[in-house]
């Protein structure tokens, strides 16, 4: 193997992005200095490999950092949206099974009162596990994140399945809420705890040294 393939091979110890920034450069710079390299090629190659032991696993850290710091941020404003939007659609769930819960007043009978009462629960607690998302956003996120991806998504995970148990009970009970409100009730809660399972899978882990 000649002594470019050589350093080519030690070169795949930095960072994919290093090497397509500065592989050239690097390659031209070890082609003179081996050309203009005084004493036994012994000493050359150990004072290359100590160089490189020596910057390669600084800069692979710096890289994961900058990997970590950019799927955190993501993950960040995913779970905003989420829970600003699981917030919202809570609040409509409610609203929308008091308006049923007031037009079908004179006709109540046990199922009715039950899945009007069940509508108002799943929009409340799905109002609070958007809330708990968008808190989980702001506190404890670093101790945490390292563990499950957050308390605030543990508990979104159990108040959203809360939701969906809700609106499955209604849709068996006495499906009085109009036809949104239940896609809503039913859909929405089984895109949150998709969304939650992918986020916990997904938590980016603080890299350590390597």
């Amino acid at each position: 193997m000649s002594a470019e393939r050589c350093y080519r091979a030690l070169l795949r110890a930095y960072p994919r992005d290093f090497r397509a920034r500065y592989e050239r450069e690097m390659l031209l710079t070890f082609q003179e200095y081996r050309r203009d390299a005084a004493g036994s090629a012994a000493r050359f190659w150990a004072e290359l490999l100590w160089d490189v032991a020596r910057s390669a696993p600084a800069l692979r850290l710096e890289a994961m950092r900058a990997r970590w710091s950019v799927d955190l941020h993501f993950m960040e404003a995913a779970m905003k949206a989420m829970g600003i939007l699981a917030t919202l659609i809570g609040v409509l769930e409610v609203i929308n099974s008091l308006i049923e819960g007031v037009a079908g007043w004179p006709h109540r009978d046990a199922p009715w009162t039950s899945s009007v009462v069940l509508g108002v629960l799943g929009g409340v607690v799905l109002m609070l596990a958007g809330i708990a998302m968008l808190r989980d956003r702001d506190r404890d996120r670093d101790r945490d994140r390292d563990r499950d991806g957050g308390r605030g998504t543990s508990r979104a995970l159990a108040l959203g399945a809360t939701c969906l148990v809700a609106y499955a009970l209604i849709a068996i009970i006495a499906p009085v809420m109009s036809g949104l409100g239940m896609l809503l009730g039913i859909c929405f809660p089984i895109v949150l705890l998709a969304f939650l399972f992918w986020r916990r899978g997904r938590a980016p882990r603080v890299p350590g040294v390597a």
